[in-house]
């Protein structure tokens, strides 16, 4: 088993120069986001600057994730490429996951672990060895299911202490997570704690602070852009599913405590 963690994309923002060249189409800024002292100036600063400053640093940021993505692209068509030249790609399954995805102040942040809007929580998973055939599912996932999703291409029996599911797509049955499988988060710093949970497209953000909840249509509003109110029956139905969970991390907390909604 190799396992192999590419830091990249991620901040501070910074690739090889040959994937850079984006760069030279656009003006100038005041910071330099391939230093992480510059990111942390940038995240201090942001709310000061002017509408067009902050538009012109946000193509900045874009070029250079892209350029970050392009080169970790690269780097793992690379490895693809010697796996197949030393004979394993036949009997090794790959398996490329992300952890995270990044806010470029769409919520008024930068960077990630600030919210817990898709654009931060939302990954993906691909999985290509023999036998995997060219499935796609978009159920609810997490992953603590990886496990039982590998295992279960090996051969192998599931952990029986990993609270998680087969997906399925890996020679198995494509869609086995139940669609109204309800997941958590939860998120916490010295700025604010949130909670949320998702279940058949829907998800209910609550933030501690002042028990604001916010309930989103991931499928008919993507960006979590417009939410709905918040007395509509689903986000009660959804809300009876996080509270206890809320109860639960209060009890864990000293120095903070959920506002009632």
């Amino acid at each position: 088993m190799l396992h192999l963690h590419f830091f990249d994309p991620h901040s501070p923002y910074t690739a090889p120069d040959a994937y850079l060249d984006g760069l030279s189409a656009l003006d100038p800024i005041d910071f330099e986001l391939g230093e992480m002292a510059e990111v942390n100036r940038l995240s201090g600063s942001w709310h000061t600057l002017e509408e067009a400053e902050q538009a012109l640093i946000l193509q900045h940021l874009q070029v250079r994730y892209a350029a970050s993505i392009r080169f970790m692209d690269d780097e793992l068509a690379r490895l693809h490429a010697t796996l197949g030249d030393r004979g394993l790609l036949e009997d090794t399954l790959i398996v490329v996951l992300s952890d995270h995805g990044e806010q470029f102040y769409e919520y008024g942040e930068l960077e990630h672990g600030k919210t817990l809007h898709g654009v931060e929580v939302d990954t993906f998973a691909l999985f290509n060895g023999a036998g995997v055939t060219p499935e796609a599912w978009t159920g609810p996932t997490t992953h603590a299911d990886l496990s039982p999703t590998v295992l279960a291409y090996l051969g192998l029996p599931p952990d029986a202490m990993a609270p998680s599911e087969d997906l399925g797509g890996v020679g198995v049955v494509v869609g086995q997570a139940d669609p109204s499988r309800p997941l958590f988060a939860a998120k916490r710093d010295d700025q604010q704690t949130m909670q949320s949970v998702d279940r058949d497209g829907l998800r209910l953000i609550h933030t501690w602070e002042d028990g604001q909840r916010r309930l989103f249509d991931l499928a008919g509003d993507p960006d979590e852009r417009a939410p709905i109110d918040a007395s509509d029956p689903a986000a009660e139905a959804l809300w009876a599913l996080l509270e206890p969970r809320v109860q639960a991390l209060d009890a864990m907390v000293e120095d903070a405590s959920p506002a009632s909604p």
